[in-house]
């Protein structure tokens, strides 16, 4: 038999426990897209000139902790404001005139 007490056993469950559900949580978790990633994804879409970037926190609407909001100038001299979702890449909001001349043509790409 051993001679740790009972409660020196419930101590090292409740580490084990707390290690594990903190490997599943990191395991678990996704990616976020770094700021090149997000540039790409705008440019993909959209013609013109990346202003600046900054990181900001989301709003609750937008169901994202932390977005990239870009400024691009478009060719036709427009400024758009575009909020991408830092874990996915989501866009959450596209504002400023000229949105429709700045898009790039979707690709027909079969493959």
């Amino acid at each position: 038999m051993s001679n740790v007490p009972a409660r020196g056993h419930r101590v090292v469950i409740g580490v084990v426990t707390l290690l594990l559900a903190l490997t599943v949580g990191a395991a678990n978790a996704q990616p976020l897209i770094t700021v090149n990633e997000a540039i790409e994804i705008v440019q993909q879409r959209y013609q013109g000139e990346l202003l600046d970037v900054d990181m900001k926190s989301g709003r609750g609407w937008e169901q994202s902790e932390q977005v990239y909001e870009m400024r691009l100038l478009t060719e036709q001299g427009n400024v758009l404001k575009i909020r991408l979702a830092r874990e996915d890449g989501r866009f959450l909001e596209i504002d400023g005139r000229g949105q429709v001349e700045a898009r790039r043509p979707l690709s027909t790409n079969n493959g």
